[in-house]
């Protein structure tokens, strides 16, 4: 909780103060009563959730895409004004945040179940193995599967080889990330 709050527990938000000493408090509670464990299976949902707020939060009025945002540190801004780019990072942003929001859903739900919550279906072995494995699996699948769909979606264009756009992810990391926690209302692409 902890790191999808950092920028507001910066700011100072009363809010993100109270949602981090609750969420602590839940720890301890759950710690307390021998169901430390429960913490661990919460953690993909949580990541989810929390990765999930902030590819929505960046679709806000006045906001540039996350997407767009890490199109414009890995390949420059001029990238963007190329046909249909801006839209499609808007686009595949949105994807994402569907994605990590369902995944996040369905993450709480195993967990809750664990504790007897929700469907006992649910806590069967198979979807333990999903909370844990799965669910890296289907945010992999996306980004293959994305990387592929660009090439042909925008095949007007040019595009890095893969090993060349890993790396540039790589080298760009600490931009990448300031970028996605920074919070500063710009111009929309």
């Amino acid at each position: 909780a902890g790191g999808a709050l950092a920028p507001a527990l910066c700011r100072g938000a009363r809010r993100a103060w109270w949602a981090f000493a609750a969420t602590a408090l839940a720890a301890v509670a759950a710690a307390w009563h021998g169901m430390g464990w429960l913490l661990v299976d919460a953690v993909p949902a949580l990541i989810n959730g929390a990765l999930c707020l902030l590819f929505a939060r960046s679709l806000r009025r006045g906001r540039a895409p996350l997407i767009a945002r890490f199109i414009a540190i890995l390949e420059g801004p001029q990238r963007l004004a190329e046909p249909r780019v801006a839209t499609y990072a808007r686009g595949l942003t949105a994807c994402w945040a569907l994605v990590l929001g369902a995944q996040a859903a369905l993450l709480g739900a195993i967990a809750l179940a664990q504790v007897g919550i929700g469907p006992a279906a649910l806590g069967a072995a198979a979807w333990r193995a999903y909370l844990h494995v799965g669910s890296g699996v289907v945010v992999g699948a996306l980004l293959a599967g994305e990387y592929g769909y660009r090439r042909w979606h925008l095949r007007g264009l040019a595009h890095p080889a893969l090993a060349t756009f890993l790396v540039a992810i790589v080298r760009q990391w600490p931009a990448l990330l300031r970028s996605a926690l920074d919070d500063t209302p710009r111009d929309a692409p």
